[in-house]
């Protein structure tokens, strides 16, 4: 948290099966839970977290399924969370194979979203152990450009490999 008691990039650990709403909700109730879990991950307070376009092109997509009476469940919203993390490395295509690769594994949405959540715990720690190391020289821009190409040549290279790894999923 930071000095006015909102979450950071450092303090996020994902969310939680327990905070999605057990209900069935509507498209606006989505958006908004969306906008209040994430908000803070905006660059630009005016960006959108999620808009109902994005929804409509998952459900076209067959990522997801399509809302029952313009409602959607806890799974469509664990499986909603997954797309709106992953679609920021993987095309919209590979989302779909690694989902059909989880059912054709007979995972559970349930399972497979505990599993997400675990990764992300443990990635999101780690960044933050290192953002405490490079905080302390935040104002050394060398440091920080050293920071930003390191992390971002070892998400293109992880990305690859991702990629490589859905490439022989798709062979299974």
């Amino acid at each position: 948290m930071n000095q006015n008691g909102e979450q950071t990039l450092w303090d996020y650990r994902g969310v939680d099966s327990s905070e999605i709403p057990n209900i069935d909700i509507y498209m606006d109730q989505l958006l908004t839970f969306f906008d209040t879990s994430y908000g803070f991950l905006r660059r630009d307070p005016k960006e959108s977290v999620l808009t109902k376009a994005m929804i409509n092109n998952y459900v076209k997509a067959g990522i997801m399924d399509k809302p029952l009476k313009k409602k959607y469940n806890q799974n469509q919203v664990k499986k909603l969370i997954m797309i709106y993390h992953l679609k920021l490395v993987l095309a919209i295509q590979d989302i779909k194979r690694l989902f059909q690769g989880v059912e054709k594994a007979n995972k559970l949405t349930g399972e497979f979203y505990q599993k997400f959540l675990d990764i992300e715990h443990a990635a999101y720690e780690e960044l933050a152990v290192r953002y405490a190391q490079i905080d302390a020289q935040q104002n050394n821009k060398e440091v920080l450009i050293h920071t930003i190409l390191s992390l971002s040549t070892e998400a293109c290279a992880r990305k690859r490999l991702a990629e490589k790894l859905l490439d022989k999923l798709r062979d299974c």
